[in-house]
């Protein structure tokens, strides 16, 4: 574990100073990946004959496995008690092992736990009694349908094999008996006569269980099927079930074969707690325990050798944990499993910049870290969007978290001026393009000389499954040439002949070190505009400047963008407008260049390229909010929103719906005070169902919380969907979930966009609006087809520079798969009619096209273009979503 947030391990995660603090991390990682245990089982922390054998209890009753001292409960255990509210508690072996003083101290604790006792006369009659504790029919082993149980050896020697299977039995919910070498105790026989068990497995050598047990069984019990699992010595054993539990056990219990935990054949009491706690898996499936000694086991080494560099085509790496201090896992040990694992490097990132573009660094992965996606694979993720999430992909290279300028932490994407998600004077990400093993981040802010670009160091990401860990990396920015100052204000002029008005735009990027400021200032004497017309030089005073937006390049984060609008001119062939050096000066006492206009004469207005990008695109994620009893008042309270590289991303998400059952043959009262919900994800009529199987009434009806962890705990749910509380300050996770809606809960707000770019040949004085779009723009460049009814009419054209300008952009928008399937978004290397009459421009014709009583020229003939993708609208990696 980190424990001090510097991005290196340094601790591990379960090294107690004692067994009882050992027993409590596992617990503690318990609840975080399986959520807040109602039941928890204590056994003795002294006496170990007992416990050995609860591990599948615990798997029946999703509980952890803690330990206590036989006649006081110690401090730890009953402040997990009570932080994780727990209801229950289950007390394994009699008096002698744990007293009754320590049952009283639990039934007092503020959670106010009920108590129940499995106990018998000895530790064979204890472990059946376990196993009767599971009630029902006995589960069946992997691959069979006979009801199966384990059998290992009572004795000293039997503590090993029974740490091994542990977190077998958890996942399958095996009874755990205990036999002689020789002789099967009365109590075992009784066991598996009167659960008619038809199918045993014994975890042990003959040594440990003799093959006259496994005789007796068959002959005597009526056991049909008697199978061994065994190795040369303890740690051969655990990793012949290591083996059973990435094989035929697999697809049964979800065991992962990205992760091994390490025991120590002695530390009995480790190894009891470890059972639940890698029998549910640390996030992805159940682990394999794997016994050690005071040296790594040639078995052991040779298992971690054999171990996959990739499956799949997809890179592994294999994480080891310790169970327990370095008293009980020697640092050696570690380090020789570590030696002999045959696993995956670690991702390295090396970081670039390029003083041209100062809000932008790009960071080059030494694997593939592109994200699942359909086309090109090339992700866009825009700030400034207000419906756009600031909740990016965790664990992936969208995260802007992983990234650090001057160790500041990059808050996500940066909000609209209506939107408040993240100021404009703190660090964000307006931008983030994934290609192949390329990041390029595009900041709110430019980096100058000394700035510190890091990547943190730890986190798993890679291509789809590939988790591997990712070593940190930093940069320190200096400039690589000596070259102009490039974070000068910048000028654009924009002018044509026969025109009455001259716009000047003067742009400033803004400053990562200055991020209350960055404004521009007016050099001395005021701002002046030289303007030759008709062979007079004159100068002009701009005025006021306005704000303006967009221009020249939307890509570019900007603080400061004016326009100043010079009237009352007549333009001319000829005539040159000027903007003079040093004319606008940034805080940092830098002036824009000479700037210079002349004004030119196109008689025709024409189109000169049509090209496709992204200046607004993005897959947002629909989502649907889930309602909860708030106060006894009805609250859309929970928001279940899809992920954006999921498989319901952009318009395919508002395909999906929730569905919400009571299971009619629930009792309604009384009824446990967790309520038990099951999750089923249909992927292909893209439908999430949950069902309250002890739905009642009042405090026994499922909580907000209950239902959310359901959902994430199903494994396609939690791939394509999150789940987020609208207001956490104000409704309650712990209130009730409201009426569940029979008719199903639609998703919606999932949109995709794509967008055009019009470049004309000269300065356009109109371009349509979205009134005009239908009879304009649906039938050039949306390719001659109809809109379609009202309901798809989700077409939109955002003129994005005001007029006058030399070029337009048009997006285009899918709402839903379902009805706005007649809508055609365009694609790379499609063929667009752009019809004649698009856009106006200022010179005579004879006619009045856009009502000013003046003549103007249209846009001439239809010119056919096949769309190229455009260099500064980047292309859209996902066309079809």
């Amino acid at each position: 574990m980190d424990t001090n947030g510097d991005g290196v391990p340094d601790s591990r995660q379960f090294a107690g100073s004692h067994r009882y603090l050992t027993a409590q991390y596992l617990a503690d990682a318990y609840a975080t990946n399986a959520g807040s245990p109602s039941t928890v089982i204590i056994a003795s922390g002294e006496s170990m004959v007992d416990a050995v054998t609860a591990s599948g209890l615990a798997g029946n009753l999703d509980a952890p496995i803690m330990l206590t001292r036989t006649d006081r409960l110690p401090h730890n255990v009953a402040r997990y008690i009570d932080n994780h509210n727990v209801t229950h508690v289950v007390i394994v072996g009699g008096t002698a092992a744990v007293s009754d003083a320590v049952v009283t101290a639990i039934e007092a604790l503020g959670s106010g736990p009920t108590t129940e006792r499995v106990s018998g006369a000895d530790r064979y009659e204890t472990a059946a009694a376990i196993g009767d504790a599971l009630g029902g029919p006995n589960p069946t082993w992997c691959g069979s349908e006979q009801t199966a149980a384990i059998l290992v050896n009572g004795g000293d020697s039997g503590r090993a094999d029974a740490i091994a299977v542990g977190p077998l039995a958890y996942g399958l919910g095996l009874p755990v008996l205990l036999t002689g070498a020789d002789e099967l105790p009365q109590s075992t026989v009784d066991f598996l006569t009167d659960n008619a068990v038809e199918h045993v497995v014994i975890v042990g050598g003959s040594g440990a269980v003799s093959e006259s047990i496994r005789d007796a069984m068959i002959e005597d019990v009526g056991v049909i099927t008697v199978r061994r699992i065994s190795g040369g010595d303890a740690a051969g054993t655990s990793v012949e079930l290591a083996e059973e539990m990435l094989g035929t056990c697999a697809d049964v219990i979800g065991a992962t074969p990205d992760m091994v935990a390490l025991v120590n054949r002695d530390a009995t009491a480790d190894g009891v707690s470890a059972g639940p706690a890698m029998g549910y898996g640390m996030g992805n499936g159940a682990v394999p325990v794997l016994l050690v000694g005071d040296e790594l086991p040639a078995a052991v080494s040779d298992y971690l050798a054999s171990t996959a560099e990739s499956r799949g085509g997809l890179k592994t790496h294999l994480q080891i944990v310790a169970i327990g201090g370095t008293a009980v896992v020697s640092g050696a040990v570690m380090d020789a499993a570590v030696a002999a694992a045959k696993t995956s490097p670690a991702l390295t990132a090396a970081i670039s910049f390029n003083e041209r573009t100062p809000t932008k660094f790009t960071v080059t992965y030494s694997d593939n870290v592109k994200l699942p996606v359909d086309g090109e694979g090339a992700i866009i993720f825009l700030g400034n969007d207000e419906d756009l999430t600031s909740e990016l992909a965790d664990d992936t290279v969208l995260d802007p978290t992983l990234y650090r300028v001057n160790g500041r932490r990059i808050e996500g994407l940066l909000a609209d001026a209506d939107d408040a998600a993240v100021p404009e004077t703190e660090l964000a990400v307006e931008q983030i393009h994934v290609q192949d093993r390329t990041v390029t981040i595009t900041l709110s802010h430019q980096l100058r000389d000394g700035d510190v670009i890091s990547v943190v160091g730890g986190p798993k990401i890679g291509a789809a499954n590939d988790k591997r860990p990712l070593e940190a990396a930093s940069l320190t920015v200096g400039r690589t040439a000596p070259a102009a100052d490039r974070s000068a204000p910048t000028i654009e002029i924009i002018g044509v002949a026969g025109g009455t008005v001259v716009s000047v735009f003067v742009v400033e990027p803004k400053p990562l070190r200055e991020t209350a400021t960055g404004d521009i200032y007016i050099a001395d004497g005021g701002v002046t505009l030289k303007v030759k017309v008709g062979g007079a030089v004159t100068d002009l005073d701009l005025g006021e400047p306005e704000e303006a937006t967009g221009r020249p390049d939307p890509n570019a984060p900007v603080t400061s963008l004016y326009r100043y609008n010079v009237t009352g001119l007549t333009l001319a062939k000829g005539d040159v407008i000027e903007v003079a050096r040093n004319t606008f000066l940034d805080t940092g006492n830098r002036g824009n260049r000479l700037t210079r206009l002349t004004i030119g004469d196109a008689e025709k207005l024409e189109i000169d390229s049509v090209s496709i990008g992204s200046v607004t695109p993005y897959l947002l994620g629909a989502s649907v909010n889930i309602v909860g009893e708030i106060d006894g008042t009805d609250t859309e309270a929970m928001t279940v929103r899809a992920k954006q590289t999921g498989a319901a991303k952009g318009a395919a998400g508002n395909g999906w719906k929730i569905y919400g059952y009571e299971d009619p043959d629930a009792p309604t009262a009384p009824l446990p005070a967790s309520a038990d919900i099951s999750v089923e994800v249909d992927m292909k009529h893209r439908i999430i169902a949950y069902t309250v199987n002890k739905h009642g009434q009042g405090a026994n009806s499922p909580t907000l919380f209950e239902l959310a962890r359901a959902l994430v705990g199903n494994d396609q749910f939690a791939a394509n969907f999150t789940v987020t509380f609208i207001n956490a300050a104000e409704q309650d996770k712990s209130e009730t979930v409201g009426d569940i809606d029979a008719g199903g809960l639609q998703l919606a707000g999932g949109r995709s966009r794509v967008a055009v770019r019009v470049q004309f040949n000269d300065v356009a004085a109109t371009v349509p609006d979205a009134a005009a779009a239908d009879t304009s723009l649906s039938e050039s460049i949306a390719g001659g087809a109809a809109v379609g009814d009202a309901e798809a009419a989700t077409y939109t054209v955002i003129e994005m520079f005001g007029p006058p300008d030399d070029e337009a952009n048009f997006t285009y928008t899918t709402c839903a798969l379902a009805t706005c399937s007649d809508l055609n978004l365009p694609q790379r290397g499609g063929t667009r009619t752009v019809a004649a009459g698009v856009a106006t421009n200022v010179y005579d014709d004879g006619d009045d096209t856009n009502g000013d009583a003046a003549a103007d020229s249209m846009s001439e003939p239809i010119i056919l273009r096949s769309l190229r993708p455009d260099s500064k609208l980047k292309p859209f990696g996902d066309p079809d979503a």
